[in-house]
């Protein structure tokens, strides 16, 4: 949604009165927020999130009745069981735990730069980056917003994609023209209630616009704080002279802003699809056919009567009295027997089977439940990861992309405080997928491979190794220690050897 707002004259206003030379814009990001907020989109971001807590919306529905005079007539003495499972979750973990689980590896040339991301990626930008991925495995696309905190330090905040409003300036959404952020807050007043406000936050490439949604559903500047600010405000000293002619030095914040958006989408897949899209009908019956199961076990001992002797008075009466009272009442000479109903269990397991494997195969999982013909080979387990490994490739090519973005905004942050100029092009990040593996294999290939390849690489492949840039520096030290300790006795042995001594006497 390309588009230029002409908020600028917002900038000197210090108090919540909306000017008119801006109010034909506010309408618009007013419509905007409202198709946000009832858009199919969002729906599908809370149903997802609803599966993946279990919390399968379609089997939560499930109730048992009767029409009885047109209406519905809730069965309250036969079972209804809603037994929901849990494959959206253990779907998304598989996966960002795939392709996220081990810390990736930082390829460059540029020294300087290497050793300041070893400092940024740490273990909690590692917790953070994987809780993203986990966002665009659920739904499609996951957002970072870059900040600086009160110490002035880089930082990178996880923002959740249901909060999210982009505006691309391209059919392919990879350059941001402009972002709305929307949450709810809670606000506390001194009668002891509490009410709910909605913050509105739109950034432009000048900076970022705070504001709210007033009761009557328009969006107007936030009371709260100025309307206007940069992306981010920079600690300055200056002199001045006060009353007394005295010179003095004070400090102040001067505001300033990135060239680009500071949020960053890191997308599951180019259509930005969530793996709910593939498998919901799957899973919702799985779930059916399971709960009817269950209810038809739990209502096997109340067998359907036959009586014989009576008729009822209509069709509905006939329902009725099958699916409450378990009986049918039908003209004869009178009798009493019942008709017990079989489960097929084998018909059952297979369709069961069948839509466990479809859920795993459409989702691009591994089903731990599956067997396979020698497990123990590289081969068969590769086989066995192939839709996973496949997803997890894809997911990595837009990761990459994402994670340039990010070190653009590294980079600059380094030019700034004076720490070098780099190119984050120049910067190539190795995703470690951690697939089950035959070490056996694995090690004795990366064995054959020492000639032809660096150790850097061999290292990164072995499956003991969980951090490529630890191992190497521990390498490094064992070497330094190993020459010192045989330098000393090469030493040693020069000084004590014959040609020496003869040298020493001449």
């Amino acid at each position: 949604m390309p588009m230029v707002l002409n908020l600028t004259p917002l900038q000197n206003i210090d108090n919540p009165t909306v000017i008119r030379a801006v109010a034909k814009d506010l309408d618009f990001l007013g419509v905007v927020l409202n198709e946000h907020l009832t858009s199919k989109r969002l729906h599908e971001f809370v149903e997802a999130d609803k599966y993946y807590r279990n919390a399968n919306v379609k089997i939560k529905e499930k109730t048992r009745y009767i029409m009885v005079d047109g209406r519905k007539e809730i069965l309250t003495n036969l079972s209804n069981t809603q037994v929901a499972h849990a494959f959206m979750k253990k779907l998304v973990n598989q996966k960002a735990s795939y392709l996220l689980g081990k810390p990736f590896s930082v390829d460059s040339a540029q020294e300087g730069l290497a050793n300041e991301l070893d400092d940024l990626f740490s273990k909690a930008f590692f917790r953070k980056l994987l809780k993203v991925g986990k966002d665009a495995i659920k739904y499609g696309i996951g957002w970072v917003q870059i900040y600086y905190d009160e110490n002035g330090e880089l930082h990178l905040k996880r923002i959740p994609p249901i909060e999210v409003i982009p505006f691309w300036k391209d059919a392919d959404h990879t350059d941001l023209e402009a972002l709305m952020r929307t949450y709810v807050i809670d606000v506390y007043h001194e009668d002891g209630t509490k009410t709910q406000v909605r913050k509105v936050e739109y950034y432009d490439k000048t900076g970022v616009y705070y504001f709210q949604v007033d009761k009557d559903n328009k969006l107007v500047v936030d009371a709260d704080r100025h309307v206007f600010s940069g992306h981010f405000s920079l600690k300055k000293t200056r002199e001045v002279v006060d009353e007394q002619n005295n010179k003095k030095v004070e400090e102040y914040e001067e505001e300033q802003s990135w060239v680009k958006i500071p949020f960053i989408a890191f997308k599951a897949n180019d259509e930005e699809l969530g793996i709910l899209t593939f498998i919901k009908d799957l899973i919702d019956d799985y779930d059916k056919n399971v709960s009817d199961i269950s209810d038809q076990l739990q209502d096997v001992p109340n067998a359907l009567k036959v009586v014989k002797g009576y008729s009822g008075e209509s069709k509905e009466d006939f329902a009725h009295n099958i699916n409450v009272y378990r009986t049918v009442f039908i003209e004869s000479d009178g009798d009493v027997s019942t008709i017990q109903t079989s489960i097929d269990i084998q018909a059952i397991d297979s369709h069961l089977n069948r839509l466990r494997q479809d859920i795993y195969d459409f989702g691009g999982g591994v089903d731990s439940q599956k067997e396979t013909q020698n497990i123990a080979s590289g081969v068969a387990l590769k086989f066995k990861y192939a839709d996973l490994d496949l997803d997890a490739k894809f997911m990595a090519t837009e990761f990459s992309a994402s994670m340039e973005s990010l070190l653009w905004f590294i980079c600059s942050d380094l030019k700034a405080r004076g720490k070098g100029e780099y190119n984050p092009e120049e910067v190539n990040i190795v995703w470690n997928m951690d697939m089950a593996i035959a070490e056996n294999e694995v090690i004795d290939n990366i064995i054959k491979s020492m000639p032809v390849l660096s150790k850097e690489t061999l290292i990164a492949q072995h499956p003991w190794v969980e951090d490529v840039n630890i191992e190497m520096e521990k390498m490094k030290r064992q070497e330094e220690q190993e020459q010192n300790e045989f330098g000393n006795i090469d030493e040693g042995a020069s000084s004590n050897s014959p040609d020496n001594n003869e040298e020493e006497e001449e």
